[in-house]
């Protein structure tokens, strides 16, 4: 590629990314998915406090959504159970980002958010420079590479979580990264790329299990050559098993000690349909709310224009193989896709971010195999098309965040967060101890009221009578309540509240209450 045309290209990127990303970076734990998002930030506030205890990651929250499993368990009634030493522990996958955000904010002295955001945006933007090298490796193309990139950067899912707080763009970069060397290694047949590809696959399945498929896929890649070569691979195949063995032994401790005697904030089992109604209910749930968000409506153009030329000219263009090993791999990473779908269908209904998991990788992948084989010499006013794309896919781009992204201020998940700003000011100066135990009745999050309180607590979301009854028994110090909802989810559930309990301070967002 020559270097007018990378320093055009690259041009363009950084300013597509100034545009995107820099009113993001600055803003708070907030927006779409706030909570989930904030559960992640507290791992890593909890770094700071726990001693850097890397096996032993604790969130703000003492009853977890999920109780350990080796504990008496309150049947489908999620976060009302209370562990008998309450300490904030949770299973989750391996907290790789959580710990060196920690480490960065140890560093600087901060535990500003930003901080969070920028290393995620970093590990993106990484990611998008090896996917930018790998579709020029494929198809030796400066316009495929150039609207490749564009039309990642784009695509509103990816736009918002490159600067969030969750870990599946750390994944998806680190998932770049490994196909470039993987791609290169069956390339140029170097051995090191090999081992890279392998490292960064690692890493992407450590970060979130479900990139563990590329891992199986590559390893089922190589037996499936190997029966056609009649030749066993075993160097590869050792390689891809030690790799695996690293992945699962953090799954197996996380599932049977972390799990067993801790419990979870984070969903860690699968959530699959169970009749055909549900399918197809939850498939149109999933394409009427989720899937605008996914892509713009110029992306899903693109995709169809690609796919109809693909489809045109399959019989003259179709360069596949009988022994391709890329189009096996691609293949058996695809079935595999589909089977983790379907066992988490339910999630896909309403949490965007399984798309980077699962379908927009391989989508990705797939596309640059089929740009290859579609002849596009006979378009012309390529530049052209180019710049009408990114100015619709950037304006479409604003317009989903501004419908399906931004904070609203009326939501009570937003106005939770913005009642407990700084909140812990005020806990320091009522002389409240750093190891007080909140009891939070209506909370709307686990941990993004205790994030602004600075203290552990037990969250009570939803308190009804019941809930609010059994939570009064667990062993806290101080209870506090949010003024917006008190008298319509408290007192009205539980009239005896008063009676029981005695205000020790108030103010005009929360008040603070103690047992008599």
């Amino acid at each position: 590629m020559e270097k007018k045309q990378m320093a055009l290209t690259w041009t363009i990127l950084i300013g597509l990314s100034v545009l995107l990303y820099y009113p993001q970076i600055k803003t708070p734990v907030q927006g779409r998915h706030a909570w989930a998002m904030a559960d992640h930030f507290a791992i890593s506030l909890n770094f700071l406090e726990n001693s850097f205890d890397f096996f032993h990651p604790e969130t703000y929250c003492l009853n977890p959504q999920f109780a350990a499993t080796n504990a008496p368990q309150i049947k489908n009634d999620a976060w009302y159970s209370s562990p008998k030493t309450p300490q904030g522990i949770t299973s989750i996958d391996p907290p790789m980002h959580h710990y060196v955000v920690a480490l960065l904010m140890k560093t600087f002295q901060t535990k500003n958010p930003i901080v969070y955001r920028f290393y995620m945006l970093l590990l993106s933007l990484i990611g998008l420079f090896y996917l930018f090298k790998l579709s020029y490796l494929v198809t030796q193309s400066f316009w495929i590479t150039t609207a490749m990139s564009i039309f990642v950067m784009l695509a509103p899912t990816f736009t918002y979580y490159a600067v969030g707080f969750l870990p599946s763009s750390a994944a998806l970069a680190f998932l770049f990264i490994s196909a470039f060397h993987i791609t290169r290694f069956h390339f140029e047949k170097q051995n090191k790329n090999l081992y890279y590809s392998l490292v960064f696959m690692t890493l992407a399945a450590l970060t979130r299990f479900p990139f563990i498929i590329y891992l199986i896929g590559l390893l089922s890649t190589y037996l499936l050559i190997g029966l056609l070569d009649k030749k066993i691979y075993w160097k590869k195949m050792l390689l891809l098993v030690a790799c695996l063995v690293i992945v699962l032994s953090y799954f197996m401790y996380n599932k049977f000690y972390l799990s067993a005697y801790f419990g979870s904030n984070f969903l860690s089992h699968p959530l699959p349909v169970t009749s055909l109604h549900e399918f197809i209910n939850a498939i149109w749930k999933t394409l009427y709310h989720e899937s605008w968000r996914y892509f713009t409506l110029i992306h899903y153009f693109c995709l169809f224009f690609v796919g109809f030329l693909f489809l045109k000219k399959r019989k003259q263009q179709l360069s596949f193989k009988q022994k391709n090993f890329l189009f096996y791999y691609l293949s058996i990473v695809s079935i595999g896709v589909f089977c983790y779908s379907f066992l988490m269908l339910q999630q896909f209904v309403a949490h965007d971010y399984y798309i980077l998991d699962t379908f927009f990788p391989i989508l990705l992948f797939w596309l640059l195999a089929f740009l290859k084989q579609v002849d596009l010499k006979h378009l012309t006013n390529v530049k052209k098309y180019l710049v009408i794309f990114t100015i619709l896919a950037f304006g479409l781009n604003r317009l989903v965040f501004k419908m399906g992204y931004d904070a609203r201020p009326t939501t009570p998940l937003e106005i939770t967060r913005t009642n407990f700003i700084d909140s812990h000011k005020i806990l320091d100066s009522l002389q409240i101890a750093k190891k007080a135990k909140i009891l939070l009745i209506d909370s709307y999050s686990p941990n993004l009221a205790f994030i602004g309180l600075q203290r552990k607590g037990f969250c009570l979301m939803r308190p009804t009578k019941k809930r609010i009854l059994r939570a009064m028994t667990w062993e806290f110090d101080y209870i506090i309540t949010q003024n917006f909802s008190y008298k319509e989810k408290v007192l009205k559930n539980y009239p005896t509240f008063e009676n029981e309990t005695e205000i020790y301070f108030s103010n005009d967002k929360f008040t603070i209450h103690r047992k008599k």
